[in-house]
């Protein structure tokens, strides 16, 4: 790709939201979207998923050593049996919070040898993970080699996509502008703001953000919303009232209809289904 060291001025980030390796009993999950890329290898007993794909519901299966990719935003639903599981949640990024992955075509179902490098991935931070909470450089250094192990291991397997490049550039016209909504998702933001740090008209830069995000710049911020939403309701205790305050929805009640809409769930029970997943 052309000029990969101005593409990437900000660090390539990430956040794991979870990453477990247990022994799990029976369990299915009805339709939700997470906000991040699942993976979960299974050493034996069957896993099922389907997911809600542009050209419509897909249904995958894993087994013996097999995993799956359940891609951010996208409307899914798992079963499985009694079996021993790995799985992360991860989201990398780029441009203050664009996901790294959506530049790429990520295959649903991983095969030997790609998902046994993928299993020791997962074990390994899990491991790091569990560790007491004291400040390691080494092992800071561990995890980090580790995440990036396992991008390298999703990007062989993947296929960029043909607009990727092109949305690449564009976007370092609007680095001003994600840094800006990133910095400020509670408090109302208006178009003409973020119009005023490109140095362009409202009308002209709903344009050039729908160029370059493929939706309208109050869709974007909503999504972005609803992301952060969700990650805080699968890694702290913070009550729904005080989540929907701090990113900027109109009060609870608008905050748990816009969210059941996306994800097929309320807070609350988004809540629970993550709770149940890890422990």
């Amino acid at each position: 790709m052309t000029d990969v060291n101005q593409l990437f001025e900000n660090p390539l980030s990430y956040h794991i939201d979870w990453c477990i390796h247990k022994q799990c009993l029976a369990w299915s999950q009805d339709w939700c979207a997470m906000p991040w890329l699942d993976i979960i290898y299974t050493p034996d007993h069957l896993f099922k998923s389907s997911v809600e794909t542009p050209d419509g519901v897909q249904g995958y299966e894993a087994k013996n050593g097999e995993a799956l990719l359940l891609p951010p935003g996208m409307k899914r639903k798992l079963e499985t049996h009694a079996s021993e599981t790995r799985g992360i949640s991860i989201h990398y990024s780029v441009f203050s919070g664009i996901d790294l992955m959506s530049f790429y075509h990520l295959p649903l179902h991983i095969s030997p040898p790609h998902s046994e490098d993928i299993r020791v991935c997962i074990e390994a931070l899990a491991q790091l993970m569990t560790a007491d909470n004291v400040i390691d450089i080494s092992l800071l250094a561990k995890r980090h080699q580790l995440v990036y192990t396992l991008l390298n291991i999703l990007l062989e397997i993947s296929s960029i996509r043909p607009e990727a490049e092109k949305r690449l550039l564009a976007l370092r016209r609007l680095k001003g502008v994600l840094e800006y909504i990133e910095g400020n998702l509670g408090k109302k933001i208006s178009i003409a703001t973020l119009a005023n740090i490109c140095c362009l008209s409202p009308h002209r830069f709903g344009i050039l953000f729908k160029e370059i995000m493929g939706c309208p710049p109050h869709q974007y911020l909503l999504k972005i919303r609803l992301q952060k939403a969700m990650q805080l309701l699968s890694t702290s205790n913070t009550p729904v009232c005080d989540i929907a305050k701090r990113l900027g929805f109109f009060d609870q009640p608008h905050f748990t209809r816009l969210f059941k809409t996306t994800t097929g769930l309320t807070p609350t029970n988004y809540r629970k289904k993550i709770e149940r997943i890890l422990f």
